[in-house]
Order: C-alpha cells, then structure tokens, then sequence
C-alpha cells in the first residue's frame, strides 16, 4: 500500500488508500476527511509525460485531445462516487 505525505488540509499523517489508478494512488485522511493523492508527480515529471503524448502522436488533433478528457472526466466522476459510499 503507498504511503502518503502530511494532509494539505490538517497536517495530519493518518491516511487510508482507496484505489491506485495511472500510478497515482488516492486516499483519504483519517483526521479530516479530505481525499487526496499519495505523492503529487513534480513538474519535470508532468512536463516528460506530456511531451510522451506529443511524440508518440497519442493526442494529434484538438478532437482527439477532448475524447481522452471526456473519458477521464467521466472516470474520475465515478472514483468520486465511489469513495463518497
């Protein structure tokens, strides 16, 4: 299970893992409620995952772009659901 860092919202460390998705794992602190992920990838991270999209042509058209974040869009809604039951 991850570990996750100090909660933005309390400070507190007592967290509880909900599900892993993308090598993000989401949680929730136990003090406050508040769910958040694990570690949040650094910038130099993100800029290199989004520069892999662009050079492998996974998103070569505005259109395309706006299906994939449809999709999530839709699957976050359901991980939020989820873990509101």
């Amino acid at each position: 299970m991850p570990v996750a860092g100090a909660c933005d919202c309390c400070g507190k460390s007592q967290w509880d893992h909900r599900f892993t998705e993308n090598n993000l794992a989401l949680g929730c602190c136990r003090n406050c409620g508040l769910l958040y992920i694990s570690q949040v990838p650094s910038l130099e991270t993100r800029i290199l995952e989004m520069e892999e999209c662009v050079v492998s042509n996974r998103h070569t058209t505005a259109a395309t772009h706006k299906k994939s974040e449809l999709s999530r869009k839709k699957a976050f809604r359901n991980f939020i659901e989820l873990v509101k039951n």
